[in-house]
């Protein structure tokens, strides 16, 4: 029951995320696209996400949860991992609240463990 809730809430957020991506003309990042000018300027390319799906990405731009290429298209302190599904995304090293993407318990913060969905996603939850 606790499992079909938290799968429900996390497929609104994911929503609402690609909802928000739609509505805001200045944010490119995740936008997705099938070569370099479908992403305004030069801070950010067309580049596939791991997945064969290509999306926007700028060079150390992507926050936890955006995709990304390579750890290059993360900041500084994030790495760039599999999310379960073959799809790359910037990951914290063990700072992974509820709802954050990992691939592994060490992702996760203390009091979290990466459970997979059903889809293969790995995703943060309290325990």
């Amino acid at each position: 029951m606790k499992s079909e809730s938290f799968q429900r809430t996390l497929a609104v957020k994911e929503i609402l995320f690609f909802l928000s991506l739609l509505i805001s003309p200045f944010s490119i990042a995740d936008q997705y696209c099938s070569y370099g000018g479908d992403c305004s300027g030069n801070k950010f390319q067309c580049v596939d996400r791991g997945d064969s799906v290509k999306v926007c990405m700028g060079l150390g731009q992507g926050s936890v949860n955006e995709f990304c290429g390579s750890y290059m298209h993360c900041k500084n302190d994030l790495s760039c991992k599999d999310r379960g599904d073959g799809a790359n995304v910037c990951m914290t090293r063990g700072y992974g609240r509820s709802g954050d993407y990992c691939n592994s318990d060490y992702t996760c913060s203390r009091g979290f463990v990466c459970k997979k969905r059903g889809d293969g996603v790995g995703i943060c939850i309290s325990l």
